[in-house]
């Protein structure tokens, strides 16, 4: 009887000590979040840093040397083309400044011609992608050209256009440059008197002035930088893996 007696003892703490080791060797419930599946569109972004950029700035320069009166604009600050922005003062008339200016003033005329032919060529290209576009428009509509080249094209299409608006905008800035180089050949003519007024090539926001107060200024000094910020494009480095998932025409 002693013997059944410590038997079922040592088989009592043999079934405890089993039941502990399964009870600590049991698989752990996991936390999992549940919601009710249903069909519908599935969208996918790719994010990452970059930088943005204003696509055109415009430099104002001084086409004279002479007196740079203060300037009443700031930083952020809106102009309309055709504004005075600055006024300068011309120095007095002597050989050097004399023939400074005139080849000033004929140096912004080659410049307007640049600009001009630019412009034709851009606008040239524009043409022909709007025709490339439109014809992949019917051909998609038959199932025979594919979204990707429909969607290249439409992006080739809108890049040709804001290059025909940049040339245009580069051709505003030139015919102001010739405007301020002829004014400022103008006064130097008549012996320095009365002032050059500088004035805005496009309707623009001023980006930075170096330095607001009145001062000597020398042909070719920078006055201050124009730009439209709501022409602007992303520079974006993606990693492979992301650049594969972005095609032409996305969204950004």
């Amino acid at each position: 009887m002693t013997v059944n007696r410590r038997a079922l003892i040592y088989g009592g703490a043999g079934l405890i000590v089993l039941v502990l080791v399964i009870l600590a060797f049991r698989p752990r419930p996991v936390d999992v979040e549940v919601a009710p599946l249903r069909r519908g569109a599935m969208s996918v972004a790719v994010q990452d840093r970059g930088q943005t950029r204003v696509l055109d700035r415009y430099v104002i320069s001084s086409p004279l040397a002479g007196n740079l009166e203060r300037i009443p604009f700031q930083a952020g600050d809106a102009v309309k083309q055709g504004e005075v922005v600055a006024r300068i003062a011309p120095s007095t008339l002597s050989v050097v400044g004399g023939r400074q200016a005139q080849a000033a003033a004929r140096q912004a005329e080659a410049t307007v011609g640049e600009a001009a032919a630019n412009l034709r060529r851009a606008e040239s290209r524009a043409n022909l992608a709007a025709k490339e576009h439109r014809r992949l428009i019917v051909l998609r509509a038959s199932g025979i050209a594919s979204q990707e080249l429909l969607d290249t094209s439409r992006a080739d299409y809108e890049g040709a256009v804001r290059d025909v608006e940049a040339a245009r905008a580069t051709v505003a800035q030139a015919n102001a440059g010739v405007a301020s180089a002829r004014a400022a050949l103008l006064a130097l003519n008549q012996g320095g008197a009365g002032t050059v007024e500088i004035r805005a090539p496009l309707d623009s926001r001023i980006f930075g002035i170096p330095e607001r107060s009145g001062r000597a200024v020398l042909p070719g000094d920078p006055i201050m930088t124009l730009g439209n910020p709501h022409e602007i494009e992303a520079v974006i480095d993606l990693l492979s893996e992301d650049a594969v998932k972005t095609t032409v025409g996305d969204r950004a």
